[in-house]
């Protein structure tokens, strides 16, 4: 009944028949090796009391199941007109709901000719995620019966699902006249690349197709299909990269996601691209070529190898007009998530950044940032290669250049302060924090509470007078100078309850 190399879905999960036959420990029984898509349900690799039965792509996603089971457990494989019909109903009787845009009307099948049935040709976004499609042969009949009901189809989502040849896939999306998006991820995409030469599907606009098995000499086959592309997302592939720098991506390309392709370095076919937004994140990545990429304004590195602030500042310059970086969970910055010289520093040693980590910030932080980066540049605590543009650019706007090292302190010591800290419920001075002079109130109220360990939401800021009057320093966004707040001057550090009426 199944076949080795089957793909299957049994109680919602995926998984590929990899092994048909007895095992030691179940004799007599017809026994079957599975690869689970979702590793977790695996329970080896293939080997059991040291007979290798098979082998996996990844280690400990493997296990057996006896056939009386797997007859029991598996769900059958749907054609996509049947995928249809499940979802969103099979007659008029069958009572579901669908939305055309905003428009919310009762769901029913194909086959009747009724002003219902008109309305469902004019359904837009469909989602047939996790419905058992298979690749089972198409007649023209199936095709020409697709092409009349789903006419208006826009969006559509197939992923996760159970075909194996794309050009399957190519055939069915190409009777969708209107079509822009498509999703295809989580279908093991292993045959039929050589059968979609001669189709192309100039309206699709954007294409996912996450954990498809795809290999870069797949590339080609699907630019040639989609020729038109704005954005493509094939994360969580096997790429190789060499054969990846030989690739001609399309020139209408603006978004690409490469994330978790076991990349070591940037692809150097991307310097002929116009992308504008790219993610290349959770990859091996160590190092960097001598590619340019200044079409990039986003760009996504986080969870990959990056050790040196060199590697840091060699991105602001193959990337001289990124606005928007990504960059969390990278080896060099230190376990504290909210390290906050990581993150001024990062600001720093960027041109053009406004947005770091998911966060926007204003003109006033990256002053911060800069004069802080300046100040442990001086004082020897951070290094920063001198003959790089971006520090000459800084050296030269806040004018702290050629001086001698007794000249470089005196400045220095202009620009920081030390303040005394009291806490609730203490008499006498438990701390002192050094901050910069131009620093923001929010920016020392983080600075106090990620030393301290205290809630940001739950603190506040009081500034206690020569007199012993206190003011709430509310005006998170306004320097130190505005308040009027000095060298040695105490803070308290307190709660939002607190009242001192």
């Amino acid at each position: 009944m199944f076949k080795v190399g089957e793909r299957l879905s049994i109680n919602n999960e995926l998984c590929t028949i990899k092994y048909i036959g007895e095992i030691k420990n179940w004799p007599g029984e017809e026994t079957y090796g599975l690869e689970w898509d979702n590793t977790s349900r695996g329970k080896h690799s293939g080997t059991i009391d040291g007979i290798e039965y098979f082998s996996v792509r990844i280690p400990g996603s493997a296990s057996f199941m006896r056939g009386t089971k797997l007859l029991r457990e598996h769900q059958p494989p749907r054609t996509f007109d049947q995928a249809l019909r499940v979802k969103y109903g099979d007659d008029l009787n069958d009572i579901g709901e669908l939305k055309f845009g905003s428009k919310t009307v009762i769901g029913y099948g194909f086959e009747s000719l009724t002003e219902k049935n008109k309305l469902f040709s004019k359904l837009q976004f469909v989602s047939l995620r996790k419905l058992q499609i298979s690749d089972q042969t198409l007649t023209e009949k199936d095709l020409q019966i697709i092409e009349y009901h789903c006419s208006s189809i826009i969006s559509l989502d197939i992923s996760f699902n159970l075909i194996t040849d794309i050009s399957f896939t190519i055939k069915l999306l190409h009777r969708l006249k209107n079509l822009d998006s498509i999703n295809i991820s989580g279908n093991k995409l292993n045959k039929g690349w050589e059968n979609i030469s001669n189709i192309t599907l100039n309206k699709v606009k954007h294409v996912t197709m996450q954990n498809c098995e795809i290999k870069s000499e797949n590339l080609t086959n699907i630019f040639r299909s989609f020729p038109n592309l704005i954005k493509l997302d094939i994360s969580n592939n096997p790429l190789n990269e060499f054969k990846l720098n030989n690739v001609i991506f399309p020139q209408s390309l603006e978004e690409l996601h490469l994330s978790g392709c076991l990349l070591t370095d940037i692809p150097l076919s991307l310097c002929k691209t116009n992308i504008k937004i790219l993610n290349i994140s959770n990859n091996l990545i160590k190092s960097f070529n001598d590619t340019l990429l200044p079409s990039v304004f986003h760009l996504n590195i986080s969870d990959n190898g990056l050790i040196e602030w060199d590697l840091i500042d060699m991105i602001n310059v193959k990337f001289n007009n990124l606005t928007s970086l990504n960059i969390q969970r990278n080896p060099i910055f230190k376990a504290n998530p909210e390290n906050f010289q990581d993150f001024y520093q990062l600001i720093a040693r960027f041109d053009n950044l406004t947005a770091l980590d998911g966060s926007d910030f204003d003109l006033l932080t990256r002053k911060e940032a800069e004069l802080f980066f300046i100040s442990k540049v001086s004082s020897g605590e951070i290094l920063i290669n001198e003959n790089l543009q971006r520090y000459k650019t800084l050296v030269k706007l806040y004018n702290c250049s050629k001086r001698e090292k007794s000249d470089s302190i005196s400045w220095l010591s202009d620009q920081i302060m030390e303040l005394r800290l009291t806490f609730e419920n203490s008499s006498h001075f438990d701390t002192r924090v050094t901050t910069l002079a131009n620093c923001s109130i929010r920016y020392l109220k983080s600075v106090i509470c990620s030393k301290h360990k205290l809630n940001v939401l739950e603190t506040e800021l009081y500034l206690i007078s020569d007199l012993g009057s206190m003011e709430n320093l509310h005006r998170e966004f306004v320097q130190l100078s505005d308040y009027g707040i000095r060298n040695n001057d105490i803070i308290h550090v307190g709660t939002r309850e607190l009242d001192f009426s």
